[in-house]
């Protein structure tokens, strides 16, 4: 039935438990209908609501909403890049790696200026980066910048520019010989000049 005296207003209280009993603290008014949280951490949480009347009698028992499942807070933060570095350099390829604080997918942009104008990618999402950049020129200094973004679509975070240069090309010509004499021959001998 309804009490006669009418409603006063509620005390509630959000936690773990499936079944607390809010406390005797009135904590809205009858006339409020919705009540809102202090920040939840990740987790299964449990809305409990009390009432009172106008003769100031507390509900002997509460009404118990839950599990309400509260997720961890979406990521909005980029990843950090850090230890850029470039070895095996070789006069054809060099290979470009990082590190970053999330895992992130990862682009090398590089050129002959720092206006790139060709690009490496893996879209594999790795804490340690590492893109074999290949079909370079000898001899040739190369600016690049590593660049990162998450899961969630933050980023991508960009290095600023460095540069390499590559290796001369090997000598792969035969030695020509020229000007060879032959003189003092004999039966048995002949100086090669």
């Amino acid at each position: 039935g309804t009490d006669p005296s009418g409603l006063d207003g509620y005390s509630y209280v959000w936690d773990s438990a499936p079944s607390t009993l809010p406390d005797t603290i009135k904590e809205v008014e009858e006339s409020v209908h919705d009540a809102t949280s202090q920040a939840l951490s990740p987790g299964k949480w449990f809305f409990h609501i009390r009432a009172r009347d106008n003769a100031l009698n507390w509900n002997a028992t509460a009404t118990h909403f839950g599990p309400i499942c509260i997720g961890p807070a979406p990521d909005t933060t980029p990843p950090v890049i850090s230890d850029v570095k470039v070895s095996g350099i070789t006069d054809k390829l060099a290979v470009v790696s990082w590190s970053t604080n999330e895992p992130a997918d990862s682009t090398v942009e590089y050129g002959t200026t720092a206006g790139y104008g060709q690009k490496a990618t893996e879209g594999a999402f790795v804490l340690d980066h590492s893109l074999t950049l290949t079909g370079l020129s000898p001899s040739t200094v190369y600016h690049f910048c590593v660049a990162s973004a998450d899961a969630s679509g933050n980023g991508p975070t960009k290095s600023t520019d460095g540069a390499f240069t590559t290796l001369a090309a090997p000598d792969t010509a035969p030695p020509v010989l020229s000007n060879v004499r032959v003189s003092g021959i004999t039966d048995r001998l002949a100086v090669v000049s």
